[in-house]
């Protein structure tokens, strides 16, 4: 039974990698010191969250564009 590709995956998987990225930049900065060099490790992975989210909108635009 051959499987359609839809527009909800790509954005799912980039949601959810999304939200890994963006619990664990909280985590990181909920206990980092003011100034420490830390909080660049916790604005690194709430971008790297922010990407995956893009990535993941983008690539469901694309999906859904191809499979009209």
């Amino acid at each position: 039974m051959p499987q359609e590709l839809t527009y909800d995956l790509p954005l799912f998987l980039g949601a959810m990698l999304a939200a890994i990225c963006l619990a664990a930049a909280a985590l990181v900065y909920a206990v980092a010191l003011p100034g420490s060099p830390t909080l660049a490790l916790a604005y690194g992975f709430a971008a790297l969250g922010v990407t995956f989210l893009g990535i993941g909108t983008v690539g469901a635009a694309v999906v859904g564009y191809l499979g009209d």
